[in-house]
């Protein structure tokens, strides 16, 4: 498993990487017009956590999206970025993110959160994790 770090303050933020490509960061990035505040709060958002962590974060801006699977959500308008914590200070970005339609977390995006939370676990278990830094 690759992951790229996004921002490396008290605390790493990290997205899964795609062969080449990083969807988290190109949904933070890139988008339609009409969501760009939105991703321009997602973004000091991250770097808020980067520095200063979760603890003290209202449910409004990051809550438990599946607690058996230990996924969860950072939330910025109708912006959702699925993540789980990850080991020693990092937390891992797991998908791209997507607009949210309905009251209810995305079942599929859920899941994929939570198998990529697998690939994680048994990347550090083995020893083939790998880092991209920022500028890479």
């Amino acid at each position: 498993m690759k992951l790229r770090i996004l921002l490396r303050a008290k605390f790493r933020i990290a997205a899964v990487m795609r062969g080449g490509s990083c969807p988290a960061e190109s949904f933070i990035t890139d988008g339609e017009a009409a969501y760009g505040a939105a991703r321009s709060g997602l973004a000091d958002l991250l770097d808020y956590v980067s520095q200063n962590g979760l603890s003290g974060l209202s449910s409004k801006l990051t809550h438990e999206v599946d607690k058996q699977r230990k996924i969860f959500e950072f939330c910025k308008g109708d912006l959702r970025l699925f993540y789980f914590k990850g080991q020693g200070g990092v937390i891992v970005i797991c998908t791209s993110g997507l607009i949210k339609k309905g009251r209810r977390a995305d079942k599929c995006a859920v899941a994929e959160a939570a198998r990529y939370r697998e690939d994680y676990l048994a990347a550090v278990r083995d020893g083939s994790l790998e880092w991209v830094d920022e500028g890479e």
